[in-house]
């Protein structure tokens, strides 16, 4: 068999594995929201957003019984869900590194033990950016920007990182199956 052809059998098979990935991470990640209590995450969440922004000077309360941030100028408050913690971009990472063929096993548990907190921690920044967003747009279009964020940023961020996890990790590691270097 040519280089070619294997490289673009490994094509075909990267994508029937990432396409099936998706849609086991879809069952998955409605598996986890439903049914796993993430309460002591979004508390921790919610917790580490509160004392961040009063560090900085924002002036919030927060609500540890639902788990929620009031904010008084503007007045406002948050509460921080299940999706909020980041879990669905965190499993979604997680998923596109480890069906990925070829990489090492550890070139991808060294990617995801750098990318995942980093993608946390953008999650963390995404919650800390509400207030800002609300004293500056005003309340109602900081939900709206919130939601497109969270919807089509993310993604967009996932992808990015994804780029670098395979540039700094995957890419080192892979050789075309079949073939010997």
């Amino acid at each position: 068999m040519s280089m070619e052809r294997l490289g673009i059998r490994q094509c075909a098979l990267n994508s029937i594995m990432v396409f099936a990935g998706l849609v086991l991470y879809l069952l998955l990640l409605d598996f986890i929201v439903i049914h796993i209590d993430l309460t002591w995450l979004q508390v921790w969440e919610a917790s580490a957003v509160s004392w961040l922004q009063n560090s900085a000077g924002i002036e919030n309360t927060l609500n540890l019984a639902d788990i929620s941030i009031a904010y008084a100028s503007p007045a406002f408050s948050m509460q921080i869900i299940a999706l909020c913690t980041g879990i669905s971009e965190l499993l979604f990472f997680a998923f596109l590194a480890m069906l990925m063929r070829g990489p090492k096993m550890g070139s991808r548990l060294k990617g995801l033990a750098i990318f995942l907190p980093a993608i946390f921690i953008i999650n963390i920044i995404r919650l800390l950016m509400l207030h800002p967003l609300a004293a500056w747009l005003g309340v109602q279009a900081m939900w709206e920007v919130h939601w497109f964020i969270w919807k089509y940023g993310m993604f967009i961020v996932l992808m990015a990182l994804f780029a670098a996890w395979f540039m700094a990790f995957a890419r080192k590691g892979m050789q075309i199956q079949g073939t010997q270097e």
